[in-house]
């Protein structure tokens, strides 16, 4: 996504313009050829400003085939016994662009909470992540959404909570077949999760949370974990693959294989750091325990078939091991950062 898009022929260019006197998110689309006849063949108003109670603001847009896609941000403003409430939700208002002079307006989505991520899937599906927070005044916590209207809530069978401590918030998915507009909207919320540690690797969404384990060890101390949830997006649907909890903190995001759909991930601690090899069900397949021992890790890169691990002590060091065989992670060598730096990004 961006906020300016061209297709060859036309520019999109999303902002903010003014309407009767008041601020509009708008998208102007810029007939762009030839160059010396550059000329507005239309503005498509997003949203109009107009009211105090409400303020939305044109985050990004997406440009697919005949298709213009807009995702806004909403804060909703209410009064209620002279106390004010806000509400947070997203916006994603789709065109049919067939004719740029006169986009035509097809469908509004509107999902609760505030918008994390978008993304478009390389089968040309629409995936929308938005956190919503849970209040002691809701009446009806569990997220939903409006398609033209129409709202759509998630399966009993879509609805998961974290175990251990959660948090107060829903992380709230929905995917769109940007193709298929008459295919219904999948939706999947998720309690408990913290979506500032979310990350997206191919079609899988990957969140992470870190807790203290229950039981202590046999010193008596309790030992920092992080569990990993994983949601694959298999067409226009969205489903829960798994969980794992892997020992102390991430300092890197994991990655998902392409070919295997298989998951590698660091996790380091005060003792130690280790490297993990999951399945696509989010079942342990190998690894590798102790690597780097003493170094605190700095951060850690997935780059072709292998796994960077850099330590942030002095000098600075880097880990390689080789992926090549995922069912046998080896460590090849460890370098100086700086030397492997050069190396890397020398002409």
């Amino acid at each position: 996504a961006d906020i300016v898009k061209n297709n060859g022929e036309y520019l999109f260019v999303a902002g903010t313009g003014t309407l009767t006197g008041e601020k509009a998110e708008t998208v102007t689309v810029i007939k762009a050829l030839p160059a010396e006849e550059m000329a507005v063949a239309s503005t498509i108003v997003l949203s109009e400003n107009s009211s105090s109670n409400v303020i939305d603001e044109c985050i990004e847009i997406y440009l697919k085939d005949n298709r213009l896609i807009a995702v806004m941000s909403r804060d909703s403003y209410v009064m209620d016994d002279e106390t004010a409430y806000g509400k947070s939700s997203t916006a994603v208002l789709y065109y049919d662009i067939t004719d740029p002079n006169e986009p035509q307006k097809i469908r509004e989505h509107i999902q609760d909470g505030k918008y994390i991520v978008s993304g478009i899937t390389e089968g040309g599906s629409l995936y929308l992540i938005t956190e919503k927070s849970v209040s002691e005044s809701e009446t009806e916590s569990v997220p939903r959404c409006t398609v033209n209207g129409t709202e759509i809530r998630p399966e009993t069978e879509n609805i998961f909570m974290a175990v251990n401590d959660p948090g107060a918030a829903f992380t709230f998915i929905t995917v769109t077949d940007i193709g298929d507009l008459a295919k219904p909207v999948d939706c999947l919320a998720f309690f408990g999760s913290d979506s500032g540690r979310l990350c997206v690797s191919g079609n899988s969404i990957l969140l992470s949370r870190g807790f203290i384990s229950v039981e202590a060890d046999k010193y008596g101390i309790r030992r920092n974990l992080t569990e990993i949830y994983r949601f694959d997006i298999d067409g226009a649907s969205v489903s829960f693959a798994g969980s794992y909890a892997v020992k102390g903190f991430l300092p890197g995001n994991p990655v998902v294989d392409e070919k295997t759909g298989w998951l590698t991930v660091v996790a380091t601690g005060a003792e130690s750091t280790s490297l993990y090899v999951l399945d696509d069900k989010m079942e342990f397949v190998s690894g590798l325990e102790g690597i780097f021992p003493g170094e605190k890790i700095k951060s850690t890169k997935f780059y072709g078939k292998n796994c960077y691990i850099i330590s942030g002590n002095t000098p600075e060091k880097t880990m390689i091991i080789s992926l090549a065989d995922l069912k046998n992670p080896q460590k090849t060598s460890v370098v100086s950062t700086s030397a492997l730096n050069d190396k890397l990004f020398s002409a």
